[in-house]
């Protein structure tokens, strides 16, 4: 099962496969809406905590 690493850079999120960047200067809202999507195609989200306020 792919790993996307979710990191934080200002107010704005990155999605991270490996080195590879699939997604930059995504705002939590449009992330939010992502997730379901990604996780019902097998992805795995890391650092999920970012999106809950926990940063």
């Amino acid at each position: 099962m792919p790993v996307l690493k979710l990191h934080k850079e200002r107010d704005r999120f990155m999605l991270k496969d490996g080195d590879t960047v699939l997604l930059e200067g995504i705002s939590r809202q449009q992330l939010l809406k992502l997730l379901p999507r990604l996780k019902s195609r097998g992805f795995t989200v890391d650092n999920v905590v970012l999106l809950q306020g926990k940063v």
